[in-house]
């Protein structure tokens, strides 16, 4: 899982690990996404989670859980803005993550599908960079509302409704059908689905 995978799951994974078997250890991985399919069926990784669409068809999977778009920007910012309008969004300066680690172009290419130009000032590869980079300034990122709230909870930034539709996604969890009869695999899979519904 990405870095925003880790800041979501790892904390709770963890936790109901240590309660059902504290003795198994977690390591968690970035693969870039065209090679995790390989990295399934050698058994390198046990279990995919994440935003993978081109996964699908490769894999087998189940859906954790849907999620949307948000804007975040700092609590300044927020309060200058009152609304997030187009217009506001389109003048905006803003933040653009893109990483071969993670499946979270949807944004990006629904916003081109839409013919939605906007000024990117700073590319990154790491969400968790988000939170103190936007919090004093008038930068302005979009991501998935559930990392919204977490950095919502820890610092200085608000999630605003997105100011145009943009498509749900399924965040997965994807496993090899190779090994799919493997009791310890099978174990894992629902300790991680059943997290994932708590969440």
């Amino acid at each position: 899982m990405t870095d925003i995978g880790s800041l979501y799951f790892l904390p709770s994974l963890e936790a109901d690990f240590q309660e059902k078997a504290p003795r198994i250890g977690i390591e968690i991985r970035q693969v870039q996404v065209d090679e995790i399919v390989d990295q399934l069926a050698s058994g390198r990784l046990d279990a995919a989670v994440g935003n993978l669409p081109s996964l699908r068809g490769q894999t087998r999977s189940a859906v954790i859980f849907r999620e949307h778009y948000v804007c975040l920007m700092g609590k300044e910012q927020a309060l200058a803005i009152g609304e997030m309008t187009m217009d506001t969004f389109l003048a905006s300066r803003h933040v653009a993550v893109s990483s071969t680690y993670s499946g979270h172009r949807l944004a990006e290419d629904a916003l081109q599908d839409l013919g939605i130009s906007r000024r990117i000032v700073v590319r990154t590869p790491y969400y968790t960079a988000l939170p103190l980079l936007i919090s004093n300034s008038d930068l302005i990122v979009l991501l998935p509302s559930r990392i919204a709230r977490i950095f919502a909870s820890q610092t200085e930034v608000v999630a605003l409704p997105a100011p145009m539709e943009l498509p749900e996604f399924d965040v997965r969890m994807h496993w090899h059908p190779r090994h799919e009869t493997n009791p310890a695999l099978n174990w894992l899979l629902e300790r991680i689905a059943a997290v994932g519904r708590t969440l």
